[in-house]
Formats: structure tokens, C-alpha cells, sequence
């Protein structure tokens, strides 16, 4: 075994694998910053059924901002509120119930220290994406998992990630700044895909 043949070495050989091996897994933990788990992180929650004038009252007594995509044609809000202070805002589909495991268009907000450095540093590595958003934040994915886009913005305590199946709903939302603080002015979620491919777009 691997723990075996480490003990016969010389501590000074012992030395340096360890930390060859904890400088592996820090740079793990960096690499998977940005990787949510939306199902162990809503599960500490209740999902209800919500209002746009319910979310908004939750989002002011909230300690902090609650981010979403807007509104839309039918829309139908499901919201989830950890102890933690993370909230997931849910589109629901027509037919598709409160707590139902059906993937569809989700925005979460973390609270997050330093979220736009983390999220700036985590979008310099070869496998994500990153793009300037017309709001002045940052979004970045991994090209592996375009369905999940995190969003940051300079100066903010808080990382936004937005869910959708095959990653493009999510991607024209933020990209065109429709993913916002409850209760700022935003547009209405749009219901047709754009023609013009969004600008400043990078890898």
C-alpha cells in the first residue's frame, strides 16, 4: 500500500511528498470553488410556492440580496431558503409541482466573501468560460458544464449561479444582465432566443 511504502522513506522524502500532496489537494479544492450541489444545498430548505410580491418581501427582510432571471409569460416561482442564508428561486414548468425533481431554470445566491476574486481567479483555468455581462459582473462556466453559470460582481459578498438544462437559457440570461437583485429594475425574462451572439465572450 501506498501508506506503507511512505513510512519506509526518509523524513525528509516524507516531508516533501506530503506536501506535494497537500499542494494536490488544495489546488482540488480551488478547482471545484464553482461547482454547485444544488440538491444536498436545497434539501436544508423548505420549497414553496411563491409571488413575485412574496419574493420580494422575502428578499427585504433578507440579510442579503436575492438574486433571479424576472418574470415572464405564466411564470411560476418556487423558493428555497437555507439556514445558511442561500436561496434558490426556481422556474417552474406548467404541470411541474413544488419540490419536483424536474430540472429547469434555477438562480441561486450564496453568501460568498470575496466572491469576485474566487470566481475571477476559478475563471482563468483553461477548462471555463468567462464573459463580461452587460451588468458590469462577471460569468464564468466550465466548458464541461455549461448548464451552471456563476456570476460575480466587484465588491459583492455574494456568488450568483443560474441553472438550465444544456447551460444556453442560462447563459443568454446573464450574459444579457436579465439576472438581477430582487426588487432592481430589470427586463422581463425574454421567451425567444436572440439572433446576435452576446458580446464579450471569451475563453
Amino acid at each position: 500500500m501506498a501508506g506503507s511504502s511512505a513510512r519506509g522513506l526518509p523524513p525528509r522524502v516524507r516531508l516533501r511528498l506530503l506536501v506535494a500532496v497537500t499542494a494536490l489537494v488544495v489546488a482540488a479544492a480551488v478547482a471545484g470553488t464553482l461547482i454547485m450541489r444544488d440538491e444536498q444545498e436545497r434539501a436544508t430548505g423548505v420549497p414553496v410556492e411563491a409571488t413575485v410580491k412574496q419574493l420580494r418581501a422575502a428578499a427585504a427582510n433578507a440579510s442579503r440580496s436575492i438574486y433571479w432571471a424576472g418574470t415572464g409569460p405564466g411564470t411560476r416561482l418556487e423558493l428555497t431558503e437555507t439556514k445558511a442564508g442561500k436561496t434558490f428561486v426556481r422556474y417552474l414548468p406548467p404541470g411541474v409541482a413544488v419540490a419536483d425533481k424536474h430540472p429547469s431554470l434555477t438562480v441561486a445566491t450564496y453568501p460568498y466573501p470575496r466572491a469576485y476574486a474566487v470566481t475571477d481567479k476559478s475563471s482563468r483555468k483553461k477548462s471555463m468560460v468567462r464573459a463580461r455581462t452587460l451588468g458590469g459582473g462577471l460569468a464564468v462556466w466550465s466548458k464541461k458544464r455549461p448548464s451552471n453559470v456563476y456570476l460575480a460582481y466587484p465588491g459583492s459578498d455574494v456568488l450568483v449561479e443560474v441553472f438550465s438544462p444544456g447551460g444556453v437559457l442560462g447563459q443568454r440570461l446573464v450574459l444579457a444582465g436579465k439576472v438581477s437583485a430582487v426588487g432592481e429594475r430589470s427586463s422581463p425574462m425574454p421567451v425567444s432566443r436572440p439572433r446576435a451572439r452576446p458580446s464579450g465572450l471569451s475563453r
